[in-house]
This record gives C-alpha cells, sequence and structure tokens, in this order.
C-alpha cells in the first residue's frame, strides 16, 4: 500500500530526488526519468510538477544554490547558466574552487 503525500510534500520530494540525481549523473545530464528513479515515483508524477526540463533544471539550480551544493552550482557556473551566475560571489568562489580540491 503505497501512502498518498500532499502536492507540496511530493514536490519537495522530487526536488530532493533531482538534486541528488543531478549530483550523480551532471547537471546537464540529468533526465526526467533519473529523478523518477530517485524520487520513486513515476515519470508522469515529475512531468507533472515540473512541466519542462528547463524548469526542472531552474529548480534544482535553486535548491543548489540554497543548500550550497557546490559541484551542482560548479557545473552551472561552467555553463553561464543564468541562475548560477545570480548565485553570492563567495559561493561562486566557493563552488570554483571545490574543482580544484
Amino acid at each position: 500500500m503505497s501512502i498518498r503525500m500532499k502536492p507540496a510534500e511530493r514536490k519537495a520530494d522530487i526536488l530532493d530526488a533531482a538534486v541528488k540525481a543531478a549530483q550523480r549523473v551532471g547537471f546537464m545530464q540529468v533526465r526526467q526519468k533519473d529523478i523518477a528513479d530517485e524520487a520513486k515515483c513515476g515519470f508522469g508524477t515529475v512531468s507533472l510538477y515540473y512541466n519542462t526540463m528547463q524548469q526542472m533544471r531552474r529548480a534544482i539550480m535553486r535548491a543548489a544554490i540554497e543548500r550550497k551544493v557546490l559541484p551542482i552550482i560548479a557545473q552551472g557556473l561552467a555553463i553561464r547558466d543564468t541562475q548560477a551566475m545570480k548565485a553570492p560571489d563567495a559561493l561562486k568562489k566557493a563552488a570554483l574552487n571545490s574543482l580544484h580540491a
């Protein structure tokens, strides 16, 4: 028997799974299937909350900045992602320095 989650909880769960998947496979390589597998939900559920991969990547990068997930931020900076470029300067510097560690 599965437990039904409230929509806000499910969306947060999917975002958490998306950040984990992006860390594992790469920010630009992550697919909705990777996220669905990580969240243990169907592909359609991911699409319900994040219609496009552009929306999903924007949310992943915002979450990465909020959570200080340096590898994802560094990947975003490398491709000049608009959300990554908006990160505080100290966080951008830490993300880039993490590549040298």
